[in-house]
């Protein structure tokens, strides 16, 4: 068998981390790798680990060493885990014990499209998850034009958060993952310059990760924010896409789309404020001012005005200053002074009232402003 490339344990040591390397040593020692193969430059095995079900473990190798590596294991991405250290001291000692195999590309090849039919059913029945792979894949391959359904892209959504277990909690980094082939096929047909298919996805997949209250509350590390961030992202890059003079199939410009795209954003902006400023939505302000129209921005500050609460505690009172000064980011420039004036005071701008009215010279009125709202330091 190839031995190279060569390397020591200083290097497996270097790799995992020293504490890893100990790890790994005793199950090494305890002979917990099993069924260890080499497929190419990669060292591919099972380990018993501390849960029933062993870890699978891969290290693939470089002319210059360790070159990358993963790990069925929590802490297994990279491959710096004491399972692969544990794999790789095993492949520095024993190599004896690993079997050749040969490349997947080489096992395919040779099978009849009825024989690979079989095997993918097979694989699917093990492991029910595919089914996504597979149904996102059939997606990527529409013809131009072909609309993809919205309908689909949800299921595919809810399926993710099931499977990640958002009826018990939820495991949002896995959750994440199962979410990630969406976002990819997304990326994939803006590529392609499919606006409308990359737009239904992503504006379908962000609309329904907003009903998954609880997980969107409980995202300590991050990973669904990330989810929804690339989702904010991707329909940003299909507003600037339909900027350009581009018609649709129905010779029409993309007015419908563009609208639908600049409600899901403030959707999500109004959802976030809502939850009392969680910060997935942080962005979106400005991509809604960047990326809208004059006839926008004034169709999305009719959308304000709608969603304006006329309560007085202060959660109601917080939504009304925010929902004013996107309503005054949409319109800046637009607005003569005593309508700027008569939002601010609708919405509770005070600050921005009182700057205003000093600036038009009218201390008075800012002076008594202030009063109202509390505020007695004032500056010309």
């Amino acid at each position: 068998m190839d031995r190279v490339p060569l390397f020591l344990e200083i290097d497996i040591q270097n790799w995992v981390g020293t504490k890893s390397f100990q790890k790994g040593y005793r199950y090494f020692e305890d002979q917990a790798i099993l069924n260890p193969r080499q497929r190419g430059q990669s060292l591919i095995a099972e380990c018993q680990g501390s849960q029933p079900t062993p870890y699978r473990v891969e290290i693939r190798l470089s002319p210059e060493g360790i070159a990358w590596g993963s790990c069925t294991c929590p802490a297994g991405e990279g491959g710096h885990c004491k399972h692969a250290a544990a794999l790789l001291l095993t492949w520095l000692h024993e190599p004896e014990t690993f079997v050749e195999v040969p490349e997947l590309d080489k096992l395919l090849e040779n099978r009849s499209k009825d024989d690979l039919i079989s095997l993918i059913q097979q694989m699917v029945l093990r492991h029910p998850d595919l089914e996504q792979m597979l149904e996102l894949s059939a997606l990527s391959t529409k013809a131009p034009g072909e609309p993809i359904s919205a309908e689909l892209i949800t299921q595919q959504v809810r399926r993710a958060f099931s499977s990640g277990g958002s009826d018990s909690g939820g495991d949002n980094a896995l959750i994440a993952d199962n979410l990630q082939p969406i976002l990819d096929l997304a990326e994939e047909l803006l590529d392609r310059e499919d606006v409308l298919n990359a737009s239904t996805i992503y504006q379908t997949l962000l609309e329904n990760m907003l009903s998954y209250d609880d997980c969107l509350y409980n995202d300590e590390g991050g990973d669904l924010g990330q989810v929804l961030a690339e989702c904010e992202q991707g329909i940003e890059e299909c507003l600037e896409a339909t900027q350009r003079p581009v018609v649709d199939t129905d010779g029409q410009h993309y007015t419908g789309l563009r609208r639908e795209l600049l409600h899901t954003l403030f959707d999500l902006w109004l959802w976030d404020l809502q939850a009392g400023g969680l910060g997935y939505a942080d962005e979106t302000p400005s991509i809604l001012t960047g990326q809208s129209t004059l006839e926008e921005k004034q169709q999305i500050a009719e959308w304000v005005q709608a969603e304006l609460p006329e309560g007085e505690d202060w959660d109601e009172g917080y939504q009304r200053r925010a929902l004013g000064g996107l309503w005054l980011a949409l319109m800046a420039g637009q607005l003569d002074d005593e309508t700027y004036l008569r939002i601010c005071r609708r919405t509770g701008r005070n600050q921005d009232l009182i700057d205003r009215l000093l600036h038009l010279g009218r201390v008075d009125e800012a002076l008594s402003a202030a009063r109202q709202a509390g505020l007695y330091h004032l500056t010309n």
